[in-house]
């Protein structure tokens, strides 16, 4: 869970929920029956997704992520299970949005679940793997494998390797650029992270 003020969760409460609706709005105006079933938290039905329709569900899911980390432990357990559910379906039908960012998520809540007792981080690995088979290009991946995963499970070579590959694209885009600067603040804490 975030640690924030109160007043700056409640902002950041507000954000998050404006961008899970317009997420919700954008999903049910592909595919209303699917909304309807995400809003009721029913199971998705992968094999009547289109692409475009795994897209929306995708962002929607990375909305809710994103908001789950202002929740209590028992909500965020609720939360996830609709958010893995969205995000398998997802990297099923349309694995390359966002540069395999269903994958990543599913890597991060595996490595790190509201119930720790799931935690699975042999699982967290294979799904960071997977992003980054991807595009391996796409600098997140690599971040995102070193701090949910090469963290936890306290694999500094592993941790050194991505985050080299995210300090070092293979192209310079501005997500790149932004992932670059939050790499070297993480590498920054190496010495902090490892024991």
């Amino acid at each position: 869970m975030l640690a924030l003020d109160s007043s700056k969760a409640a902002e950041a409460g507000e954000h998050f929920a404006r961008a899970q609706a317009a997420a919700l709005a954008a999903l049910s105006a592909r595919d209303e029956a699917l909304g309807s079933d995400v809003r009721a938290h029913k199971a998705v039905r992968t094999e009547a997704l289109t692409e475009e329709t795994a897209s929306a569900l995708y962002w929607f899911a990375k909305a809710l992520h994103a908001r789950t980390q202002l929740l209590d432990a028992a909500e965020r357990i609720a939360a996830e299970l609709l958010i893995a559910d969205a995000a398998r379906a997802s990297a099923a039908r349309a694995p390359a949005v966002d540069h395999g960012g269903a994958y990543r998520l599913l890597g991060e809540l595996a490595a790190h679940p509201a119930d720790s007792t799931a935690r699975d981080l042999s699982v967290a690995r294979a799904h960071f793997e997977r992003a980054l088979s991807i595009d391996a290009a796409h600098a997140e991946n690599a971040r995102v494998f070193a701090e949910h995963y090469a963290i936890p499970a306290q694999e500094r070579a592993v941790f050194e390797a991505m985050i080299e590959r995210a300090l070092r694209p293979a192209s310079d885009t501005p997500e790149n650029a932004v992932t670059r600067a939050r790499a070297q603040r993480l590498n920054a804490q190496i010495e902090e992270r490892f024991e």
